[in-house]
């Protein structure tokens, strides 16, 4: 595969320095890596690359440009050119990079380079910042090539993301489980409210059923003792007429 950039410096876009908190999480179809470089300042001490294109040139570019910026000390940062993004990361004076396409995210990239410099410092230590040009590239570059293709083909290189992949999993069912539970919950309070509407008349019912019993009593009792006075009325009236009767008689 034969690649090249376009070595215009105004189509590199402002350095932006990476710290843990934003290392952007990796794309699911992992990252494409084109171009790995150690180098102190521009010395190129190591590289590697697969593919055919210009990456030294446009590399020896920014590797100027990084080591002429005035900032000392380790850093992280990222730099973007054209559809690529070069990640680097410079530990006492030694800078490692590497050239990936631009959905590679942040996390792995900078996870490769951690790897990359403990393995450079363990083998090569204060021997770095002596070396000529190319010193290293004989006994390092097989490394690289092979610590590029473990993460490119080894699921677990990215330990990192397959646990917070695990965990983001995790999340996903306790917020199904946790919506299912509102949503029940939700019901339950419903049957609430509708049972305590059903309680809530069934007392006003309760309370009409009284008030209709009473009313019925009383006017039972009305009927009665109306229905006393005209037998009574009437009993009066026989007697009157029985006695009277009689009394005229004698």
């Amino acid at each position: 595969m034969t690649s090249s950039i376009d070595r215009d410096d105004s189509k590199i876009e402002e350095e932006d320095d990476v710290t843990a908190s934003q290392r952007s999480p990796l794309v699911k179809n992992g990252m494409e890596v084109y171009y790995v470089v150690i180098s102190r300042r521009d010395v190129v001490l190591c590289e590697y690359t697969s593919k055919s294109g210009n990456f030294e040139q446009v590399s020896r570019v920014l590797l100027r440009r990084i080591n002429e910026d005035g900032k000392a000390g380790n850093r992280l940062a990222q730099l973007t050119y054209d559809n690529y993004i070069f990640h680097y990361s410079i530990l006492e004076g030694i800078t490692y990079m590497i050239l990936t396409d631009e959905n590679a995210g942040n996390r792995r990239p900078f996870t490769f380079l951690n790897e990359v410099s403990d393995k450079f410092i363990t083998t090569y230590g204060a021997r770095a910042h002596d070396a000529i040009a190319y010193e290293f590239n004989a006994d390092f570059a097989p490394v690289l090539r092979q610590k590029i293709e473990y993460y490119l083909t080894n699921i677990e290189a990215d330990a990192f993301g397959s646990v917070k992949q695990k965990i983001d999993d995790a999340k996903d069912i306790m917020v199904a489980n946790i919506e299912q539970l509102l949503d029940r919950g939700e019901r339950i309070e419903l049957l609430v409210h509708k049972t305590e509407q059903l309680t809530e008349q069934a007392f006003h019912f309760r309370k009409q059923t009284t008030k209709l019993k009473q009313s019925l009593w009383c006017k039972r009792l009305k009927f009665y003792l109306f229905c006393f006075f005209v037998l009574a009325l009437l009993a009066g009236f026989v007697a009157v007429m029985v006695c009277g009767l009689n009394f005229a008689h004698r």
